[in-house]
């Protein structure tokens, strides 16, 4: 499709309509990039209130009144609450003795050891020291304000950072699947230009960001297990991959495009004469 052709591209849920980014202009990815990746935040950031504040913020309330990490080891009262708080998606615990298993049913379990942590998920545990550079006090009453103030940046953190990774995550997968549609296109005799297939790599990646935007939503109201959304984090890259076949497939083809290309057997001279046998009026004398 010529310059002049160009159509206002808007629709990323068919094969058409991720086609018709290719030949649209750059604007139009980002009307629908933009707001697509502050909604896709917007649900990680739900999923982050919901999920991981509200145990923080209760084993917050649990700490003793005095505790501290020092030189890599955590000091803690004998007396005092083993585990901090426990959620359907985070567990805090704290275990300094490693002498009594915990019980945690968290997807995501911290039990904090002597001079560890302990990380479990359904893909097994990791043990991650303490650096002995670290003092930190972990009674309430310093932690508590230091959370009140840090919380809603770390929240803005979260959300802008997720808007970026998603940009970035786009702009590469956009960039990796351009060879792929080039040589699609030449296999299939489609016209799209490079800059037309990057466009076509970036549009194809928006369903796939909507099915993972709407996994997370399900997690987050237990209506999908950790083990069925890790499962769909490479179904949705899968999902793109569809997406870019689909589209390239609908792309018009060369044939429909320009002007046709002229004989090559007949010589250009007899051809000129021809065209203006057919252009001369009959009716001149």
């Amino acid at each position: 499709m010529m310059d002049g052709q160009r159509k206002f591209a808007v629709n990323p849920f068919t094969f058409r309509g991720v086609a018709s980014y290719a030949h649209a202009p750059l604007w139009c990815l980002a009307l629908i990039s933009l707001p697509l990746a502050l909604v896709i935040s917007s649900v990680g950031l739900h999923w982050v209130n919901r999920a991981i504040v509200p145990p923080i913020r209760h084993a917050i309330e649990q700490l003793p009144t005095r505790a501290n990490l020092k030189a890599g080891i955590l000091t803690w009262p004998e007396d005092a609450t083993p585990i901090l708080s426990e959620g359907p998606f985070l567990s805090l615990a704290v275990n300094p003795s490693d002498a009594r298993p915990l019980g945690q049913n968290g997807d995501f379990q911290l039990d904090f050891r002597r001079d560890r942590v302990l990380l479990r998920t359904i893909l097994g545990e990791l043990n991650l020291s303490y650096e002995n550079r670290w003092t930190l006090g972990l009674a309430r009453a310093e932690v508590e304000p230091w959370w009140g103030a840090w919380q809603p940046l770390m929240q803005g953190g979260i959300f802008f950072g997720m808007c970026l990774f998603l940009q970035l995550s786009w702009f590469g997968l956009a960039t990796g699947g351009t060879l792929g549609v080039r040589v699609l296109a030449l296999l299939l005799h489609r016209n799209v230009t490079v800059a037309g297939s990057w466009k076509l790599s970036y549009a194809a990646c928006f369903c796939g960001a909507m099915l993972m935007g709407l996994a997370i939503l399900l997690y987050t109201y237990l209506q999908l297990s950790l083990t069925g959304l890790m499962i769909l984090m490479p179904v949705h890259l899968v999902v793109g991959v569809v997406y870019l076949i689909g589209a390239t497939i609908v792309l018009p083809s060369v044939s429909r495009v320009g002007p046709r290309a002229p004989n090559p057997f007949v010589p250009q001279l007899e051809t000129t004469k021809v065209t203006k046998a057919k252009n001369e009026n009959p009716f001149r004398g």
